[in-house]
């Protein structure tokens, strides 16, 4: 057994794994699934890269957050067949054991049974995660602007913006990701922009954007957010390991173990388009 041949990240957020050394030759996919259409004996296959850990407290579990303490805490499904000694790369400390894996096998009932053996964590491989939205461009091509002189300090200072007509709001800042000038956005429902605007121009003259858009509003989509983790979509979807509203796209992005069939059905049968469903494990192609 060989120990510490990379070292991984934990992180409170998503997680994201990249490969490390190993001497241990790759999984042979084609040897756990003779059909070679993602499925065995048992049902359908999935694989995906995360921490695996065990502690006093349980068996091998898989992870998709991690908490930062050392040694890390975290909890998941449980995995049937895991076998330390089968495996490099793992640390132990104050009792628990840890290490980075790609991992395949099939779900059911919360449990993650392994049919094939462990690898290296793979490039790019973040689990199913969807990524956050990166481009802050502003909502119109030709943002309004009063004051020229205005930008980030006197919104972040005199703007408040709240009301049942919001849709979503966002920044357009030089400093972060987007390399154009400050601009102010704000998505409203249809009739009321002018009213938003005036709103706004009270205490703000600087570059702005108020668009409308027939879309969820914000505040329907916190609520939303919180019905993805609520006891009937629990039974349908298994345990949501993230839910988050992404108002720019109009809904909220529930990270679950296995975004099946049912699972996808029930969340298209109760919240429509409102919802999107990823799965932390992947079906293996």
């Amino acid at each position: 057994m060989r120990r510490h041949t990379c070292t991984i990240g934990l992180l409170v957020a998503a997680l994201s794994l990249a490969a490390c050394g190993s001497e241990r030759a790759e999984p042979d996919a084609a040897a756990d699934d003779p059909s070679g259409d993602g499925t065995d004996e048992t049902g359908p296959r999935y694989e995906g890269s995360f921490i695996v850990l065990e502690s006093p407290d349980h068996g091998p579990q898989l992870c998709s957050m991690v908490a930062t303490s050392y040694p890390p805490q975290c909890g998941g499904p449980d995995i049937e067949g895991w076998d330390w000694h089968a495996v490099d790369g793992e640390e132990t400390a104050n009792g628990v054991t840890w290490g980075g894996y790609h991992v395949t096998g099939t779900f059911a009932d919360g449990v993650f049974t392994l049919t094939g053996p462990a690898g290296p964590p793979q490039p790019g491989d973040d689990g199913g995660l969807g990524q956050p939205v990166t481009d802050f461009s502003p909502a119109c091509g030709d943002p309004e602007v009063v004051d020229p002189t205005q930008g980030i300090a006197q919104w972040e200072a005199a703007v408040n913006i709240d009301g049942p007509e919001i849709v979503a709001t966002w920044v357009s800042d030089p400093a972060g990701d987007w390399d154009g000038p400050f601009v102010g956005n704000v998505v409203v429902l249809p009739g009321s922009g002018a009213a938003t605007r005036e709103r706004i121009r009270q205490t703000y003259g600087g570059a702005l954007c108020v668009v409308e858009r027939d879309a969820p509003t914000a505040a329907e989509l916190a609520v939303i957010q919180q019905e993805v983790m609520d006891a009937d979509a629990v039974e349908h979807l298994g345990v949501v390991s993230t839910a988050s509203s992404d108002n720019r796209v109009g809904a909220v992005l529930a990270t679950v173990w296995v975004a099946d069939g049912p699972a996808l059905d029930y969340a298209q049968q109760r919240w429509g388009d409102r919802v999107r469903l990823e799965g932390l494990l992947q079906p293996v192609s």
